[in-house]
């Protein structure tokens, strides 16, 4: 089984590994040292407000206890998945049966961190109110400039990732494969040329091949989006981006005239 080659060589490649990982770790370090600076003497319910916004952004965006911290949780176990079984392959003298139990194990590792990747871009998404079109912040709690850098900074996380997020559509809406080639190391995604379509054989285009990725890009690539987690979250807790009284009005119960904070 391929937990059996994980538990015999795990402490062997703990040393590579940890090195691959030691970028992701230190900007997750940074990231839990990110809190929000509120004033002193602020008005009560100013500041019950910020610390409920601060404490909802903790709850799903840094830890993991759902959306995009859960997401983040996911996508680093499968990845280390992939760089666990990936170094097996580089590093040790295995046999034929092991190769493809570790080929295998790579490729469905790669399969639930892709769909991670896209999930979390469109937590991001939602949570933010971007427009349908993705190309705007609308009916915002944060004020102009606010959402100018956020929108700034979702774009340069987007182009990141799109290849990623192409390539998951091919997971999502196709006929698709991944297949693991050893000899060159990368992953590659491709769709299935064969569907009851009436369209001739001969006239489809060879598609095995549509998206190719290594191990190492996919860990490259997921450091890249944890430096754009770290930069939006920078953004959000600086207070001066919030429009306080929008977010003040988010608690505001008309029927009563008065504020009723919830934590749901």
């Amino acid at each position: 089984m391929a937990w059996e080659l994980w538990n015999k060589y795990e402490e062997e490649i703990n040393v590579d590994f940890q090195t691959f990982f030691d970028p992701i770790n230190s900007i997750q370090d940074k990231i839990d040292k990110i809190s929000l600076i509120v004033p002193d003497n602020l008005p009560t319910y100013d500041e019950v407000a910020y610390t409920l916004y601060w404490t909802q952004i903790e709850r799903y965006f840094i830890q993991c206890n759902g959306g995009v911290g859960y997401d983040n949780f996911i996508a680093k176990r499968f990845l280390g998945h992939m760089l666990l079984y990936w170094l097996i392959l580089s590093k040790k003298s295995i046999s034929n049966d092991d190769v493809e139990k570790c080929c295998v194990e790579i490729e469905t590792a790669f399969y639930v961190f892709l769909n991670c990747i896209y999930n979390i871009k469109e937590k991001w998404h939602a949570f933010l109110n971007t427009t349908k079109e993705k190309n705007d912040i609308i009916f915002s709690t944060l004020n102009s400039k606010g959402k100018d850098l956020v929108l700034e900074k979702l774009n340069l996380l987007y182009n990141d990732i799109k290849k990623l997020c192409y390539a998951r559509t091919y997971l999502v809406h196709d006929v698709f494969h991944i297949r693991y080639n050893r000899t060159n190391a990368l992953l590659n995604i491709g769709r299935s040329d064969f569907t009851l379509s009436e369209e001739n054989l001969w006239k489809t285009k060879s598609s095995s091949k549509i998206h190719q990725i290594t191990v190492s890009d996919a860990l490259n690539k997921f450091v890249d989006l944890e430096n754009h987690r770290y930069e939006l979250l920078n953004v959000l807790s600086t207070i001066k981006y919030v429009d306080i009284n929008k977010l003040k009005g988010k608690y505001l119960d008309e029927k009563r005239k008065q504020y009723t904070y919830t934590t749901k």
